[in-house]
């Protein structure tokens, strides 16, 4: 799902534009977290808010402009080529 946001807000964010989540965690000090990325987004923040047997993170993103990403193709374009939509997909749509 955290995915999914990101590749949202990748595709209708302005360059420059930021995008600020919570992710919730548990609290396991043993164990360092892997941060959802996105080739079109940089984290500026990450924030700890820990309580008694978890912890949430508030992630901040960037949206990079085009001229700063390489080789990049939207997963949603990918899906598009291989005849996915969702009209595709759901046979109520052809009614």
């Amino acid at each position: 799902m955290l995915l999914d946001i990101l590749e949202f807000a990748a595709v209708y964010l302005v360059d420059g534009g930021r995008l600020s989540l919570w992710m919730p965690t548990a609290n396991d000090e043993a164990v360092e977290l892997e941060m959802p990325m996105h080739p079109r987004l940089e984290i500026v923040s990450v924030c700890v808010q820990a309580f008694n047997k978890w912890s949430r993170r508030l992630l901040t993103y960037r949206r990079l402009r085009d001229e700063d990403v390489k080789d990049f193709q939207p997963a949603r374009q990918a899906k598009k080529e291989e005849g996915s939509t969702a009209n595709d997909l759901n046979s109520f749509r052809k009614r």
